[in-house]
């Protein structure tokens, strides 16, 4: 078997920065992990956080730490939720600025393409733009604050990278997110990228699930009697492996299968532990909001902010980002 350690959390994420097609990897980094500072004062600062929905456990840790941040520092924070709906999204963003309600907006989109133009007029308009998770307009456009953002093509790609280097090639099953959803859109074109250069490894079935443990469940089991001999399954999310892992086990497949999964949660983390989830690309909902609303505040203090701000700089993990049984007890879940 071919197997390959992955490097250390600074030099896997000194190649995320690319992604915004900003220079000067080295300098940008010094700047991402952001320390709390007694000294910054959010006060008299109002900010919208807009995001993509409420309905899980991710997107609830974004909320809780957006408003622990606000709350630190002063800021007069008002949260809109999606409703997985770019319409209902561009509805809040339009409404806002029409009223001229915030000074900053702190936001993850539902669609960086179809809201480009939605963000860069709150950019013409002299609003503070941070974005988190997601981008806009195929990047952060000008005039746009920063973007705060574990799930980059490069993570995606140092993920797929992980799975195809520590594996024989051979049969895979892919369970995704929705595919109207940028990042769904992202991590397909990696693993697309990641199988040419790793040549060998069959995808046998890609499914885009709800992100629901009882959906993905279902696709799993579905998925395991068309396809009995697959030993590889790749997640796009907690929700999505938790379905996973218990579709193995009614299979009677534990110990045969390895399950692959992005963003972990308590969860997963807990499922790496025990040997029934094999690696995981560790999800950073509170930090990344944090973060970006430090940022918004910074901002608007006319400090200067990095264009790229990756979260997973913080982490301190041996043989990191990844997490495996091996370093698993070094890193604390955050949803």
């Amino acid at each position: 078997m071919s197997k390959k350690t992955p490097g250390s959390a600074s030099r896997a994420y000194a190649r995320i920065a690319k992604i915004a097609g900003v220079a000067g990897v080295a300098a940008l980094l010094s700047g991402a992990a952001l320390a709390d500072d007694a000294k910054l004062d959010g006060t008299g600062i109002k900010m919208g956080l807009f995001g993509v929905g409420s309905a899980n456990a991710y997107q609830r840790a974004n909320i809780e730490g957006a408003k622990a941040a606000a709350e630190k520092y002063g800021v007069d924070l008002t949260v809109y939720t999606g409703d997985l709906d770019v319409q209902v999204q561009k509805q809040q963003f339009d409404l806002a600025l029409d009223r001229k309600l915030y000074d900053v907006f702190v936001t993850a989109l539902m669609s960086g393409d179809q809201l480009c133009n939605t963000i860069k007029k709150a950019v013409k308009e002299n609003v503070k733009v941070v974005l988190y998770v997601t981008t806009a307009c195929g990047g952060v456009p000008d005039g746009v604050t920063t973007l705060v953002n574990l799930m980059t093509p490069e993570a995606f790609r140092l993920w797929w990278d992980h799975i195809f280097t520590t594996n024989e090639p051979q049969e895979f099953a892919m369970l995704a997110l929705d595919p109207n959803v940028d990042l769904t859109r992202i991590n397909k074109t990696q693993m697309e990228e990641a199988m040419a250069a790793h040549p060998g490894f069959k995808l046998v079935s890609y499914q885009n699930t709800n992100d629901t443990v009882p959906g993905a469940h279902q696709m799993a089991q579905d998925m395991l009697r068309a396809h009995p001999d697959v030993k590889i399954i790749a997640s796009a999310s907690g929700t999505i492996t938790q379905g996973i892992v218990q579709a193995v086990k009614a299979a009677g497949k534990e110990g045969q299968i390895k399950v692959y999964d992005f963003l972990g949660n308590k969860f997963t983390l807990d499922a790496v532990k025990s040997g029934a989830v094999t690696a995981s690309m560790p999800g950073l909902p509170y930090t990344e909001a944090y973060v970006a609303v430090e940022s918004g505040i910074r901002a608007m203090k006319g400090e200067s902010v990095p264009k790229l701000i990756n979260p997973a700089e913080k982490l301190k993990i041996d043989n990191g980002p990844i997490i495996t049984k091996e370093n698993v007890d070094q890193f604390k879940p955050e949803y």
